[in-house]
Parts: structure tokens; sequence; C-alpha cells
């Protein structure tokens, strides 16, 4: 955890450095809800850069198979 905190305080200065707003962690909880199943999660960084908005999840060990499906989901 300390570890993860640390590198998204490092994230969250770079691109505030480039002049973007970062919405951090709790700011970003979503809950969508359908007839069969419910998606809900909390993105650690929504970064908004020019026109551009950026889904940024911070990794603090090897890749794990879900990682895929977790980035695959913010597309």
């Amino acid at each position: 955890m300390l570890r993860h905190n640390a590198l998204l305080n490092e994230q969250i200065e770079q691109w505030q450095d480039l002049g973007c707003t970062v919405a951090v962690a709790n700011q970003n909880a979503f809950r969508l809800r359908d007839r069969t199943a419910i998606l809900a999660g909390k993105p650690d960084l929504i970064v908004g850069c020019d026109d551009k908005v950026m889904i940024v999840e911070v990794k603090t060990s090897r890749e794990q198979p879900w990682d895929a499906v977790q980035l695959r989901i913010c597309k």
C-alpha cells in the first residue's frame, strides 16, 4: 500500500507539472447496474489534459491476469 501511494503521488505530480487536471481514486468511484450485472470500481487516476481524458492505473507488482481485463473495461 505504501509503495502504491508513493507511485500514485509521483504520477499526480508528473501530470500536474504538465498542466493536466487530476482526479484521485475515491473521487473516481463508479457503479453501473444492468439487469444481469453490476460493474463498479475506483480507477486510481482520471487525468484531463488538453482535449483528452485518460484513466491511469498504478501497478506495483508483476502483471496479473486480471490487469488486462481491468484496463479493457476502462477503454
